[in-house]
């Protein structure tokens, strides 16, 4: 969102209209999120969204991505994101 509105002063919960952004930032957000995840969100979810929220977003991708690799590859995964995160912290504490 930083990159396409030019600021960073929103919050998860903020709407993407309400600070600034337009129908064509939102397009570009979906665009961006499938050439960075290979995640293709349908333009209809975009129209239905009572609040497009960076947090709604997240729900969003994840849900298309619970139905791209299945629940058990997708909790597998999580779990693998966990471990790499918290191995980063403690080679950080060094």
């Amino acid at each position: 969102w930083s990159s396409l509105l030019g600021f960073s002063s929103f919050g998860l919960q903020d709407d993407l209209f309400d600070v600034g952004g337009d129908s064509i930032t939102a397009i570009q957000i979906f665009s961006a999120i499938h050439e960075e995840f290979g995640i293709s969100l349908p333009i209809e979810e975009l129209f239905s969204a009572d609040h497009f929220s960076i947090s709604w977003l997240s729900e969003l991708v994840e849900s298309h991505l619970i139905q791209m690799v299945g629940v058990d590859d997708y909790k597998k995964l999580m779990n693998d994101v966990e471990k790499l995160a918290e191995d980063s912290v403690n080679i950080s504490q060094f």
